[in-house]
């Protein structure tokens, strides 16, 4: 069954961003609130939600109007050999349209297009670059499939914004064919559905998981109490249910088996330094204190998604990157284009 990959870097998640919208961190006491969620993430964020910023009052940025449509707008050494470029003419093919367009303005992005749309589009052209070379390096490349599959998932987004009319299908695929970000987007993220296909066919998201308990406590004392009662023989189920103030808790304090990455970094780099069956701790993180034991090793599949986002970010960062001063600026650390300052 072909899957689509969630679109953690691309395509709708610029609509997404763009509007404001964030989530706020865990309260779990250990996975890392930008991986994969697990029961335990689900089970103790009673909290978590997102929030919408309003928008309508945001004046849109101009495209540079000194640009012609052959000046360069971005320029990407991504390795290789072969230099990347953008022209302004190709970003305003799909930029210009797309926000001239009320309707779509209106329905994605609540009636006035956000500051960082043009900056976004392009560093989604320049995601797309890097997108299309890991799949060349893989041998593999976009297939119908591929692309069907991921215009299936926008459809069903776009159809809901319709839900009232009396074709919803039909007054889709019209704004479909009318705004030029919408088939943009379908193709960046049929790039991302083949990669993580092609990732997944080649072994290389398949990994041994450690099995993780732990058991979360207020603060030091309580963890090295725990710590030593477990050396001398204490039951960790049963300490799990009695102490732990994680939602593991009732259930032993049992993680599951999943790639130490899926935890923030403290408790990852334990979890990676751990001897199999041998209690670790008290290891402090922003969730409180914690003692630990690795069980075993089980075959796990890592997730495409944070796979993707790291070759993604892994070859942004050893990239040689100019972007039109009139456009924005490149940001090394943060891996993205920053808008023009307002003056």
């Amino acid at each position: 069954m072909r899957r689509t990959w969630p679109a953690l870097i691309l395509g709708l998640s610029l609509i997404v961003s763009a509007c404001g919208v964030s989530r706020s961190a865990p309260t779990d006491a250990a996975f890392d609130g930008d991986q994969a969620a697990t029961d335990e993430t689900v089970s103790g964020d009673d909290t978590t939600e997102a929030t919408t910023s309003t928008t309508a009052n945001v004046e849109p940025v101009p495209t540079p109007s000194t640009a012609p449509a052959d000046e360069v707008a971005i320029t990407a050494d991504l390795g290789g050999g072969e230099v990347w470029e953008l022209t302004h003419g190709e970003l305003n093919d799909v930029v210009i349209p797309t926000w001239e367009n009320q309707e779509f303005v209106t329905l994605a992005f609540g009636g006035s297009v956000p500051p960082g749309f043009y900056p976004g589009v392009t560093y989604e052209h320049l995601v797309g670059e890097v997108l299309a070379r890991e799949l060349a390096e893989l041998d593999r490349s976009v297939t119908d499939t591929d692309t069907e599959a991921a215009r299936e998932s926008l459809a069903g987004l776009m159809q809901s914004w319709f839900a009232g009319a009396s074709d919803p299908v039909a007054e889709a695929d019209r704004l479909y064919d009318e705004v030029p970000y919408l088939p943009f987007v379908v193709n960046q993220q049929a790039k991302q559905t083949a990669l993580g296909e092609a990732l997944l066919e080649s072994g290389e998201l398949t990994v041994e998981a450690p099995c993780v308990r732990h058991i979360l406590l207020d603060d030091e004392a309580a963890a090295q109490e725990v710590f030593d009662l477990l050396n001398n023989g204490g039951d960790f189920a049963e300490l799990a249910v009695e102490r732990s103030t994680g939602p593991t808790g009732p259930s032993g304090g049992d993680l599951g088996c999943v790639p130490s990455s899926n935890y923030v970094p403290e408790f990852a780099a334990a979890v990676d330094g751990a001897t199999l069956g041998e209690y670790v701790g008290p290891i402090e993180t922003q969730f409180g204190w914690h003692v630990l034991v690795v069980d075993r090793f089980e075959e796990s599949e890592l997730n495409p998604g944070d796979a993707i986002g790291q070759r993604v970010r892994t070859r942004l960062e050893g990239a040689t990157i100019d972007v039109d001063p009139r456009l924005g600026a490149w940001d090394p650390v943060n891996l993205t284009i920053n808008p023009v300052a307002d003056e």
